[in-house]
């Protein structure tokens, strides 16, 4: 569930100061800068967060407006803890990282 809070923390200082550094979030949660790039890339890729590294301000900001499942830690452990069960009631043991649920899975 560690991910969850990292990319939440990452999604929450985005928004309310403008940008995040990697070192922050590293010395923050005490994990090495390499998690918290692996972090941003899954934002990227599985979120489709249109987060960028900007030069001038030393750190990622999102270059168009975001809106994640999940803007707070509390509603990450929600959304873990939803997701967790379904792994569970499916016998799918357990989830390796946060999961994306698609319109395309849910039909809509």
């Amino acid at each position: 569930m560690a991910n969850l809070e990292r990319i939440a923390y990452m999604n929450h200082r985005i928004k309310t100061r403008g940008f995040v550094t990697r070192q922050e979030v590293a010395e923050r949660f005490e994990v090495h800068i390499d998690t918290i790039l692996r972090d941003i890339g899954y934002m990227r890729d599985y979120l489709s967060a249109p987060i960028k590294y900007s030069r001038e301000l030393g750190g990622y900001v999102y270059d168009s407006p975001f809106e994640m499942l999940f803007d707070s830690f509390d509603d990450a452990v929600f959304y873990y803890i939803f997701v967790s069960q379904l792994s569970n009631s499916m016998n799918l043991d357990g989830i390796p990282y946060v999961p994306v649920i698609s319109k395309e899975i849910l039909f809509l």
